[in-house]
């Protein structure tokens, strides 16, 4: 694809690195799969990882707690350039959301489908979204926990209400990449303003960075990796971190993919306000957008 002219991909010896540290706090007790949390958190902190190349270490905090929300990002400190590296993340067991915890978080296995979503937010085609839907088991009618920990943990890479560098970026509503001359990234905006999510309805569905439904899961796409790489000045690694986090696994994992079929790959013209709405079986709600 002609957009990737406007990356250069660099070795990942140096890159940003997650600390993470259990702070205790049980699962809901309406919680299926039996994996592990820290398993969980640790996949998508690797996935993020893959992304950027800067030797930024972020201590990140984690655990369980009744926070209302699915997930609850905090900022508790940021460096001298404004970019985080402590910060804590809370995951919510009151039960009301009721989350599939994957024993395999790097693999897909249980979602049969997987769609690609292009884009043209004003720079050419770009990727908006990489989903994985119709799962099976125990993940069907739940909230993917490892989609909650990936959204929550971009917070903490810059898409952030406490983040000044994310502050002084979107006063417009918008973000302006950079990188990608022309791409324009809407964001969302509440009574308060702006807030560090993408807009739905500006933007195709399916990007980590807008939210997360019941029966799917979502890994970074190009546009996530693009904006928090505008955020906070972060050297772009690789585009699909999600493929480039597995060459990071232990050798003795075992990876699948999507069971059935090949992935679904659109693109859909430079009209910045189309939607593509999906439906979904679970009626479970949005994100968090605690970080605001």
């Amino acid at each position: 694809m002609a957009l990737a002219l406007l990356w250069i991909c660099v070795p990942s010896a140096s890159a940003v690195t997650f600390e993470t540290h259990f702070v205790g706090g049980a699962a809901p007790a309406n919680s299926t799969g039996g994996g592990s949390l820290t398993e969980i958190v640790n996949a998508a902190a690797r996935i993020w990882e893959s992304a950027y190349s800067d030797p930024l270490v972020v201590r990140l905090y984690y655990g369980w707690a009744q926070v209302g929300d699915a997930g609850n990002h905090t900022l508790q400190q940021s460096d001298f350039f404004d970019r985080e590296i402590s910060g804590m993340i809370l995951f919510d067991n009151s039960g009301a959301v009721q989350f599939y915890l994957d024993p395999t978080p790097d693999s897909n296995e249980e979602y049969r489908r997987r769609t690609e979503e292009y884009q043209d937010l004003g720079g050419g085609p770009v990727n908006v979204a990489r989903l994985f839907s119709s799962p099976t088991n125990e993940a069907a009618g739940r909230v993917d926990l490892l989609s909650i920990a990936l959204h929550e943990i971009g917070h903490a890479l810059g898409l952030s209400s406490a983040n000044a560098r994310f502050l002084s970026q979107s006063a417009g509503g918008v973000l302006i990449v950079s990188s990608s001359p022309g791409t324009i990234i809407p964001l969302a905006s509440n009574n308060s303003g702006v807030v560090p999510h993408f807009d739905p309805q500006e933007v195709l569905y399916g990007s980590v960075m807008s939210g997360t439904n019941g029966d799917e899961r979502r890994i970074p796409s190009q546009l996530d990796v693009l904006a928090n790489a505008q955020v906070s000045g972060f050297t772009i690694a690789a585009m699909d971190p999600w493929q480039a986090s597995l060459g990071t696994l232990p050798k003795t994992r075992v990876l699948a993919g999507a069971r059935a079929g090949n992935p679904g790959f659109r693109t859909r013209p430079g009209n910045r306000a189309a939607v593509h709405s999906v439906s979904t079986a679970s009626a479970a709600p949005r994100l968090s957008r605690a970080s605001q």
